[in-house]
Order: structure tokens, then C-alpha cells, then sequence
């Protein structure tokens, strides 16, 4: 008997217990024990799907959780009572998780399928955060619009739409308006800096002396590169070009003396953007600077990278329980093993700068001024990749391929020549093939 029940008990944990019964049924349970409705939503069809089952729904720790906090259901969205259960959660993508009150009120919502234990845990803790507030978004919403609160209120509408993945800056905004004066507090900034990382507030003005910035964590300048990262994802993601100009132009306000990084963040937005046509000014104004920098500047660039590459590193290995007195050896064998530890900075330039230069062999050739452009780029991006061999007869290719469009066709053709004479040892069959039947096309005036 005791063994039996031993058994029943191991294979209760092995994974999330689904009920077996209709979607009213599991809903009746939710409000008898006063938890959640968790709601996987699939279709046969959804690979994602398929993928989230097989990696979670057998998983002992996250069975043990979900078992615990919620009543679990599982439905097909485009069979039976999953149409309607689709139709009323406004659920538009696979597999999509719902986290339902027991008045049948949508808590928590996610799409897709999470790469790890720890990332669904978490939205599992959302959920609970949601259920457990008293307040309601929508009230949270009437009552901000109401201009009715207090300093706690902001607060804790703040954390909800924080927790939410959701928008702060209107009530950041708010808090540093009405609040004014607590904002004298450094933990008032700090705190605020947690639940809001965009440029598109009035934060960014309040918050350069904050401690978490004297006591070495990060600088103000990184901490404004972050937000402006940020803030191009969510212009890309919403299609909000305005909201990429605004943190923009902040980012140029405090930062005037960073020409680069304005280029950068610029050339960036639009390269998010995947319209090459649309940005292309960007990418001009962004490779005629980097181009112009002289090889020095990059070494002393890639030297203050490479510290905060270490500083990053060393933070990633105590993470993953590397011991302290192993630190230093496990940093020293990364550095010597990874090029792009030690030269960020030029491989970002040369990567770039190829990019650039063969979209213009590619697709501007005609232009005679942005030839001229495309081999002056190309040229550094040659100068530059002598650092790396594996990208070099990539970047010699393109150099060569625009000497051949702008007419130098003897020189196109040596350098290409070069490429297989050089790399001949560590190309593959595929690129190697590839540079002989461009050799070739430039031999019979063809290419």
C-alpha cells in the first residue's frame, strides 16, 4: 500500500495536471479553491506549441508550481469550446497562455513559448502579483485620468505596469511633476530608474547623480545607451518613428559631444527598420565617420571594450558558479579564444562598412558619387579585417567587386586572384567556388 501510494504521489509531480473535464468544470474548481484558471491555448498545427508541451508540461519543478497556484485546462482553439474560449480572450497567437480570475476576468496574458524554467516561473509569479492587487488596470486607468491619487497610488500603478511589460513614461512623468521634491531622495530615482529605462521621459534629467551610477554599477552614458536601445525596439516594434526622433534628439541634448553614437543610434533605428532605401542617408552619414577614424583610434577603442568585455564576463562566470579563485584563468582563456572580446569596436566598423559597400555594388553601382563612396569604405573594411582572416576574403571580395564596377577592372581582378591564392588553405568549397566564378565573370567582362 505504501508503495502504491509512493508511486501515485511520484507521478502526481512529474509535470502540470491538466483537468480532464470542460472548460466551466475547471472554472468551478478555480472558484472553489480561489485560484487561478490557467489556460494553455494551442492549435495541432503550432509547432511552438508542440515545443512548449514537450519542454514544460512534463517538467517536475514546473508542474510542482503550477499544480500548486493554479487549476490547469488545456484547450484546442479551433475545436469545441476553445473557439469561443479564443473569441472572448481576444486571442490572436500560438500557443497563448491566460491566467483567468475566477469571476472568468483575463489576470495575465503571454504568447509563445518561453526558452527556459526560470522565464515561465516568472510569468507565473505575474500572474500572481495581478490577482493578488485589489485594483483592477481599468481602475488603475479612470482613477490616473481622474487626476484623484496620492504619491502610493502612482506607485503601485507604476510596478503593475511594470510587471505587465507595459508603458511607464506617462506616470513616470507624472511622479517627477507631482513629486517633485521626493525626487531629492536617491532612492527615489533609483527607483523610478528600475520601472522606466527610456529616454522619452523627464527622468534622464533627474538621475545623473545617482548612486548606483558614483558607486561603479554603470555610468549615466551607459545607462543612456541602454534606454536608447530600448526605445528603438519599441519604435520598430509599434511603428513609432516619432518616438525613436524624441529619445533622439534627448539623447543628443545630453550627450552633445558624442558624435558617433548619434550616428550609431540613427544608422541603427533605420537598419531595425529593414528598409535599406528608407535609412540609407543614416548609413552614409554613419560609414563616412567610422571610415575616417584612423587604425589607432580603434586599437585604444577596443582596449577600453575589451575592460567592460571583462567586467561582463567576469560577471556571467560568478553567475554560473565558476568559482572565484578560477575567475581569472576562465577570463584569460575566453579573451585569447573569442577575437570579438578583444576587438569589438573594429569588427563592429569592418562588419558595417561591408555591409554598406556591397549594398552598394549590389544596388547602386549606376551611381558613379556612391561608388566612389562604396570603395572608400570597402578600403577601410580591408584595412580593418586584417585582424581577422576568417571575414577578410569576404570583405577583399567586395573591395573587389566595386573596383570592377567603378571600372578597375585589372586591379578587381588581382585582388580577387589574391583572395584564392591567400585564403586557399581555410576557404570552403562553397566560398571557393563562389570567388572562382566571380573571377571568372570578371576575366570575360560579365560580372
Amino acid at each position: 500500500m505504501l508503495l502504491f501510494l509512493g508511486c501515485t504521489l511520484l507521478a502526481f509531480s512529474e509535470g502540470i495536471n491538466f483537468e480532464k473535464g470542460t472548460f466551466k468544470e475547471a472554472l468551478a474548481k478555480a472558484k472553489e479553491e480561489n485560484k487561478m484558471l490557467y489556460i494553455d491555448v494551442y492549435t495541432t498545427w503550432c509547432g511552438p506549441c508542440k515545443i512548449f508541451a514537450k519542454k514544460f508540461f512534463n517538467n517536475n519543478e514546473i508542474g510542482s508550481y503550477f499544480n500548486q497556484h493554479f487549476i490547469c485546462f488545456s484547450v484546442d482553439a479551433e475545436k469545441g469550446e476553445g473557439l469561443e474560449i479564443a473569441k472572448t480572450y481576444k486571442v490572436s497567437g500560438y500557443p497563448t497562455n491566460l491566467f483567468i480570475h475566477p469571476d472568468e476576468s483575463l489576470v495575465y496574458t503571454f504568447s509563445g513559448c518561453p526558452e527556459s524554467n526560470e522565464e515561465l516561473l516568472h510569468n507565473g509569479e505575474i500572474a500572481r502579483a495581478e490577482f493578488d492587487d485589489p485594483m483592477k488596470l481599468s481602475t488603475y486607468e479612470s482613477q490616473f485620468a481622474s487626476n484623484n491619487y496620492n504619491e502610493q497610488f502612482l506607485r503601485n500603478y507604476l510596478e503593475k505596469l511594470n510587471r505587465r511589460n507595459e508603458n511607464t513614461d506617462k506616470l513616470t512623468n507624472a511622479f517627477i511633476s507631482k513629486y517633485a521634491t521626493s525626487l531629492g531622495k536617491d532612492s527615489t530615482v533609483n527607483y523610478l530608474m528600475h520601472l522606466n529605462e527610456s529616454m522619452n521621459t523627464n527622468l534622464v534629467y533627474c538621475m545623473k547623480g545617482a548612486s548606483c551610477f558614483t558607486q561603479g554599477e554603470q555610468t549615466y552614458e551607459e545607462n543612456l545607451e541602454d534606454r536608447m536601445y530600448h526605445d528603438i525596439t519599441i519604435a520598430v516594434q509599434h511603428n513609432q518613428p516619432e518616438y525613436f526622433q524624441t529619445a533622439w534628439n534627448r539623447y543628443k541634448e545630453l550627450l552633445p559631444e558624442n558624435k558617433e553614437k548619434h550616428l550609431l543610434f540613427n544608422y541603427f533605428y533605420h537598419q531595425k527598420l529593414n528598409n535599406p532605401e528608407l535609412g540609407w542617408e543614416s548609413t552614409i552619414e554613419y560609414c563616412d565617420f567610422i571610415s575616417a577614424k584612423s587604425k589607432l583610434d580603434y586599437v585604444k577603442e577596443d582596449s577600453i571594450s575589451l575592460q567592460e568585455n571583462i567586467k561582463n564576463l567576469s560577471w556571467q562566470l560568478a553567475m554560473s558558479g565558476v568559482p572565484k579563485e578560477q575567475l581569472n584563468e576562465m577570463i584569460e582563456k575566453n579573451v585569447k579564444a573569442q577575437i570579438q572580446l578583444r576587438n569589438t569596436v573594429t569588427i563592429l566598423a569592418f562588419t558595417t562598412l561591408n555591409t554598406a559597400a556591397w549594398e552598394v555594388f549590389d544596388k547602386k553601382r549606376k551611381d558613379t558619387n556612391m561608388l566612389q563612396k562604396g570603395i572608400q569604405w570597402a578600403e577601410k573594411a580591408v584595412e580593418l579585417a586584417q585582424i581577422s582572416p576568417s571575414a577578410a576574403h569576404a570583405i577583399q571580395d567586395t573591395y573587389a567587386c566595386l573596383l570592377y564596377a567603378i571600372g578597375r577592372k585589372q586591379e578587381a581582378v588581382m585582388v580577387e586572384e589574391t583572395i584564392l591564392k591567400q585564403h586557399a588553405a581555410s576557404l570552403s568549397s562553397e566560398d571557393k567556388q563562389t570567388y572562382e566564378e566571380t573571377l571568372k565573370k570578371m576575366k570575360a567582362n560579365a560580372l
